[in-house]
């Protein structure tokens, strides 16, 4: 029984607490009853006053574990299955921090790939930074409670911005291993805009090159460039800066079987399918979960 399974069963029945409009509902205009609409307004109408405009309401956090978890946890696996972070996988004790962290998607990825004894740490220690404490916090306890069989996760949380973040970072020399950005640039785009994101970067380097020198870095996001919504410009500039420093990387891409297209960001993987059995996938079919993974990817190692 795993991390994915204890989440998506606890987000499950609390949502099924929901009985259509949401009661003492956030919404700046009115509750539309559906998760799902919800979720478009926050992707595609985060400029219009009378859409939702963040995900600070228990039932679509709930819906949101529920519809993405598969995909966003299959992405990130099939990034540590790659050979140039493959050192990682017999450490004892691996340092994870993971910026933009939401529901923790890229812990649940580790737990998966620590039970099916690919990846060896005894003990995990996991930091995760994000800014939205009302959505994520619930769900951070609720994952603080999962003790695995064969190895110890501690995690802990910062609910701030990562710029607050990285200076206590570099004054307590946590040392990452691995640091993990998933979904996080094309939202950081989005909402703070280029020299929010460039600063962001500036700042994180420096933290890497007299902090953590040996770390790898796996970015995971949606494959558009920022223009278009998403965040990919931003791996290559983050790379550019690290490069100096004897950093090497790896691009790939999925093939998107929803668009029917996708831009070859790097090499495309053999294959797009979700790690997960269809059985277990289509317990959560209410909540019409991503049958496929689609994003673009860059692993930055040092050699």
């Amino acid at each position: 029984y795993m991390l994915i399974d204890e989440m998506l069963e606890y987000c499950k029945n609390d949502y099924s607490n929901k009985n259509r409009a949401c009661t003492d509902c956030n919404h700046p205009c009115e509750c539309p009853g559906d998760c799902s609409v919800c979720l478009y307004q926050i992707h595609y109408k985060h400029s219009d006053p009378g859409a939702r405009h963040s995900y600070n309401c228990r039932f679509l956090s709930d819906y949101y574990v529920c519809k993405y978890s598969f995909k966003y946890t299959s992405e990130i696996i099939y990034a540590l299955h790659q050979n140039e972070v493959s050192y990682l996988q017999d450490k004892s004790k691996l340092n994870v921090l993971s910026i933009g962290c939401g529901p923790c998607t890229d812990l649940f990825a580790l737990d998966c790939l620590s039970n099916a004894h690919e990846y060896n740490f005894d003990k995990l220690k996991y930091i995760g930074v994000d800014l939205l404490k009302d959505t994520w916090e619930r769900l951070h306890n609720e994952i603080k409670g999962y003790s695995p069989n064969d190895s110890e996760i501690i995690t802990g949380f910062a609910y701030n911005n990562i710029n607050n973040v990285i200076p206590i970072l570099i004054d307590k020399e946590f040392k990452a291993d691995l640091i993990i950005m998933n979904y996080l640039l094309s939202d950081f785009h989005k909402y703070g805009g280029e020299i929010s994101v460039l600063d962001f970067l500036t700042k994180l380097v420096y933290y890497i090159v007299n902090v953590c020198p040996d770390t790898a870095i796996v970015i995971n996001d949606i494959n558009l460039a920022s223009s278009l919504g998403g965040g990919r410009d931003y791996f290559d500039t983050l790379y550019r800066k690290l490069s100096h420093s004897g950093f090497r990387c790896c691009q790939l891409h999925f093939k998107n079987s929803v668009r029917g297209n996708q831009y070859n960001y790097g090499g495309q993987y053999f294959s797009n399918d979700l790690l997960f059995d269809p059985r277990f996938v289509n317990k959560y079919h209410s909540f019409a979960p991503y049958e496929s993974c689609a994003s673009a990817q860059i692993i930055i190692y040092k050699e």
